[in-house]
């Protein structure tokens, strides 16, 4: 659907698990949803942030329930949405991530590892060419 990015299916799908699993949003002490990005890439592509944006996300769950109006599961979606995805994205902590600043905090408590990782990352980033 045309206007339902990635971070919306998402945080949709954990609704939908949630849902399925038959807990209830207040049995969860917290929950995340965090994409890890070069920071090349955060800084080039503005719609990084911009689908994170919790508002983003519940606009365009809302937007995809709602082009289920008129149809016979529409009140079963509409009841999910209330139910389930409003408490969660209520409730998450939405955010990106740059892979350098894990890289950092790795090596500031494992030098060796951050060095291996960072080499590593430098590789990938060498051949999969990063914004």
């Amino acid at each position: 659907m045309p206007g339902f990015d990635q971070a919306a299916r998402n945080i949709a799908c954990m609704a939908a698990v949630i849902e399925s699993s038959g807990c209830s949003m207040e049995s969860f002490t917290s929950i995340g949803f965090h994409v890890l990005v070069p920071k090349s890439q955060i800084q080039k592509e503005a719609s990084f942030k911009e689908f994170m944006q919790k508002a983003s996300v519940h606009q365009k769950v809302r937007k995809r329930v709602e082009a289920y109006k008129g149809r016979p599961d529409y009140e079963n979606k509409q009841q999910w949405f209330e139910n389930y995805f409003e408490p969660l994205i209520d409730k998450i902590d939405v955010s990106l991530i740059s892979w350098e600043i894990i890289i950092d905090s790795i090596g500031a408590y494992d030098k060796e590892m951050g060095k291996k990782l960072l080499e590593f990352y430098d590789l990938c980033c060498k051949y999969n060419k990063p914004g």
